[in-house]
């Protein structure tokens, strides 16, 4: 006879996964397998399955085992129930549905009405997330009447929170609320936290549905307290995603990114793939909301089949309407209606009015962009009739956006009007920034209209203000860089404004919140080291694993013949996407980077006392379609227009481009050719310089010329820009920068004065000289760490870099327009890339990369540079030389010989590439060989 309890075996099989071990487990204690230990596995799955899913799963394997022994209805209806939760946990919604119904069916033929009932309260749950609201309110009804008269507190509690949620998402808030209220004061009389956090979840679900936000979180935060007493990580899992979801929607990204991953991360180690999909579509929701949209987009498309797969149609319906959203703002517009009609689709099978309205809003939005107001007028009538019925604030203002913006392009702006500022009061109070910096921003818009421009510079400030909130809630650099792409358009509707005005400086101020905020915050970190490898040391350790299979990778591909490198690349890119995915998420929870900085602005006295009288600052902005400049020197701050526009600019870097083509491919650089060429080329820069620089009348006597260009600017090489007969580099030597800000505070540090250098060279085949040129600039220097050949490894570059004063770096560069953070220096054994250097610390007076498309940049909303630049200004240099275009290795020798004797004797690295640039132009070279190098920094 066994010594063991029925109950402890039943734990005991739970805790078991192999079927070989359960089945002997099931032989050596034979005598207790009966009908009492079904009833044991069955209590311990009750127990047990929303902490601990597989032990849920291994019970029903367990149940299937023992069928064999033992007979009669109750074990079967047992083992129905068993295999109906543990399809449940595995996402298994049909299957689980159809056991729990059988076994319901079983337990009521035998005439136990009350495991029926229980068996019906389970079968809810799978009823609810496949949308069949109707037949489980038909069932959930009838069984709590049998809860009631049996007394049963317990599980008529469950059938309240069913129903309470089911209720929730038709929209049925007061019947929601007053069904969760009871469920709650049930398990609470029990002493239930478990299941008193559920209901707790289910009440905050419905206020932040109703925009009862602090009702929410008071809500939310029980449940959390609730849910950890009980330790329960499916609950816990859940209610941060409730919470995470409601500080999205009131603009608190940093919570509602940290508190998504830890749901996420929980929800895979529980092994519950359907509840890992729907937290999967919650951070792909929020990084759309973010502009992330690359990101976005391949969550979305991984997730709506998945979500599919298991046949959760509100979910998937959701994820379909935001899958929609993302693929409208990237103007693939016949794929988001796809997506829309079927999130429609997907509601109204459910029955769910409420949310098949608010897909026809987003629907609407999107078909009067495109111009057909018709279409939107149609789906605004059909769905205002609904959403009077319904008190979902999200779907509210979604609904009053659509109507105000019909309005406006119906040309009614006082009846648009009104319906903004309702939208503004509502959002306002309601904590809905998002909605009240859009009502703000298009209030401003119409009194524009109405030429009340100081009125509108209230609502634009009003709507920066509430931008610049969400903003420094975001944890890190990505999130920040991605947020600012799409939500700049007050601050240039205020930099419009005061220019209208003639208050210039507050329109300076307002530009320069608008362009490099990120960067300019990584600059001004005082502890840079502490961005790199944030996060848990698990987590460390396999980004850094990721990192050096990367690396490996790049090693082989700067090598392998062309069959092979396709392989490679593939390999390369979805390591780089793993790594990207895994920062980020390591950024969502840690939140350890530079935070954004507010309100920060810039004081234009402080940047007039240290530009002095020999030095002007040209800032491009583009206002009305055309670029302009604010023009600053020390006596005065003035505007200018010019009359050249984005697409004109455009079509001149691609004629511009044209021409240097043909001296990459070695053709044509010498005899009558050349100067026929040369003659072309200085043609082209004098059709973009008459009209880019010629307008701004900055004297010749300004010895410096620093320029911060804007978009498509940074790819133009402004010394070699012609006007009034001459290269821009003849009147001025050209400092680039990302933004006054940033400039004044790279300016702004104590030069180094004793300056050790460091020079690294790599050759290959492309580039035969780099190392000759290395020891050329070494024996300048005097430089004491010299690493070329096998030596020039990315670790020695990574150590010696550290600590040098003045970098040199001769290699093959790679820029990535897809990438641009992976944009790379080829070095011995594989590539440092811009992200790499990123995470290093640097203390550099100079940085020069003497390798192709090393100044190339991405250029990414509100003027952020990515690239190598990027990289190493974050890192910590203070001024780089870097290139625009492929660099001829032989002529670069001559220009760094030159440029460092330079140097040796100005101590200005500025000052030094101008005389060196002027002097190779001097001789009649083509700009093509001496003007891709450009000074970025101070």
């Amino acid at each position: 006879m066994s010594s063991i309890s029925r109950t402890e075996f039943a734990s005991k099989l739970s805790a078991t996964g192999r079927m070989r071990e359960l089945g002997a487990l099931l032989r050596n204690h034979s005598s207790l397998v009966d009908i009492e230990l079904a009833r044991a596995l069955r209590d311990e799955c009750y127990a047990v399955w929303r902490s601990d899913p597989i032990r849920a799963q291994n019970a029903d394997r367990v149940m299937q085992l023992m069928l064999e022994s033992i007979k009669g209805r109750e074990a079967r209806a047992i083992a129905d129930w068993l295999h109906g939760i543990a399809e449940l946990t595995s996402g298994q919604l049909e299957t689980s549905l159809d056991a729990l119904l059988s076994a319901s069916k079983t337990y009521a033929a035998i005439g136990d009405r009350l495991r029926s009932a229980e068996s019906i309260v389970a079968a809810l749950i799978p009823l609810a997330m496949l949308g069949r609201y109707t037949e489980a309110l038909r069932h959930g009804k009838r069984a709590l009447k049998v809860l009631d008269a049996a007394g049963s507190e317990l599980t008529a509690g469950k059938v309240e929170l069913n129903l309470s949620n089911i209720a929730a998402r038709l929209g049925r808030y007061d019947e929601a609320e007053r069904l969760a209220i009871k469920a709650r004061d049930r398990f609470n009389s029990l002493g239930d936290p478990r299941l008193a956090a559920m209901a707790e979840n289910g009440l905050g679900i419905t206020y932040t549905d109703l925009g009862r936000f602090k009702d929410a979180e008071r809500a939310f935060v029980r449940a959390l307290d609730l849910a950890q007493i009980a330790e329960s990580d499916v609950t816990l899992a859940e209610v941060e995603a409730s919470l995470a979801n409601l500080c999205r929607l009131r603009g608190d990204f940093d919570e509602a990114l940290a508190y998504f991953e830890s749901s996420r991360e929980r929800f895979e180690r529980l092994g519950m793939p359907h509840q890992y999909l729907t937290a999967e579509y919650e951070i792909a929701a929020i990084y759309a909301e973010l502009n992330l949209s690359d990101e976005a987009e391949k969550m979305f498309a991984k997730v709506c089949p998945g979500l599919a797969k298991y046949k959760m149609i509100h979910e998937e319906a959701a994820a379909r309407a935001m899958y929609a959203d993302v693929l409208k703002k990237r103007t693939r517009l016949r794929e988001a209606k796809r997506q829309y009609e079927k999130a429609i689709s997907l509601y109204s099978a459910e029955g769910n009015q409420l949310a098949s309205d608010w897909v026809a809003a987003k629907l609407a939005l999107m078909e009067l962009g495109r111009g057909d107001v018709n279409s939107a007028q149609a789906l605004l009538a059909r769905i205002q009739d609904g959403t009077r019925r319904f008190e979902n604030l999200d779907h509210h203002l979604l609904t009053r956006r659509l109507a105000a913006e019909i309005e406006i392009a119906l040309g009614r702006p006082k009846r648009a009007v009104k319906i903004l500022a309702e939208i503004a009061e509502t959002a306002n109070r309601g904590s809905r920034p998002q909605y009240l910096a859009f009502a703000q921003n298009a209030l401003g818009e119409a009194a524009l209209v109405e030429d009340r421009t100081e009125r509108a510079i209230e609502y634009f400030t009003d709507a920066a203000r509430s931008i610049e909130r969400m903003r420094g809630k975001l944890p890190g650099e990505a999130f920040r860089v991605a947020f600012f792409a799409d939500t700049t358009q007050p601050f240039a509707n205020l930099v419009s404004s005061h220019i209208t005005l003639g208050e210039l400086e507050n329109a300076f101020r307002w530009h320069e919140l608008m362009r490099s905020r990120a960067l300019s915050e990584l600059v001004e970190s005082t502890r840079p080291h502490e961005r790199a490898d944030s996060g848990e040391p698990t987590k460390m350790g396999v980004t850094r694993r990721l990192r050096e299979q990367l690396n490996a990778v790049y090693h082989r591909l700067d090598r392998e013949p062309g069959g092979e490198r396709s392989r490679l690349e593939i390999k390369a890119r979805r390591l780089e996407a793993e790594i990207a995915k895994l920062e980020r998420r390591a950024q969502a929870v840690e939140g350890k980077t530079a935070r954004a900085s507010g309100n920060a602005s810039l004081n234009v006295a402080a940047l007039q006392g240290r530009l002095g009288g020999d030095r002007v600052l040209v800032e491009y902005f583009e206002r009305e379609g055309r670029f302009g400049a604010f023009v600053l020197d020390q006596a005065e701050l003035r505007v200018v227009q010019t009359d050249l526009r984005k697409k004109d600019l455009e079509n001149w870097l691609s004629q511009f481009e044209s021409q240097l083509r043909t001296f990459r491919h070695g053709a044509a650089v010498a005899g009558h050719l050349a100067s026929v060429l040369k003659k072309r080329t200085d043609q082209i820069l004098a059709s973009l310089g008459e009209r880019l620089m010629g307008p701004l009348g900055v004297d010749r006597s300004a010895k410096s010329l620093i320029v911060i260009p804007t978009g498509p600017l940074f790819g133009v090489p402004f010394s070699a820009l012609r006007f009034g007969g001459e290269y821009l580099i003849e009147r001025h030597a050209i400092c680039l920068a990302p933004s006054a800000s940033m400039w004044l505070g790279l300016a702004g540090r104590t030069a180094q004065k004793d300056l050790n250098a460091a020079v690294i060279g790599h050759s290959d085949q492309a580039i035969p000289f780099a190392e000759d040129e290395a020891r050329e600039v070494a024996a300048i220097l005097d430089s004491r760490e010299v690493l070329t050949g096998p030596a020039a490894t990315t670790e020695s570059f990574k150590r010696a870099a550290g600590s040098a004063g003045l970098l040199h770096v001769a290699c093959h560069g790679l820029f990535r327009a897809d990438n641009p953070m992976y944009s790379s220096l080829q070095l011995a054994d594989g590539r440092v890339t811009a992200a790499d250097v990123a995470k290093m610390r640097l203390n550099s007076e100079l940085v020069t990369l003497s390798a192709c498309e090393t100044g190339r940049s991405e250029i990414a909303g509100g003027d952020e540079m990515l690239g190598l630049a990027r990289g190493f200004l974050s890192a910590g240099a203070r001024g780089l030389i870097m290139s625009l275009w492929n660099v001829s290795d032989r002529h670069t020798i001559g220009l760094m010989r030159r440029f460092y004797s330079e140097m040796q004797r100005t101590h200005n690295a500025q000052a030094s590439l101008q005389s060196t640039q002027v002097e190779m132009l001097a001789r009649g070279l083509h700009p093509y060989f001496w003007a891709p190098f450009c000074y970025i920094g101070s």
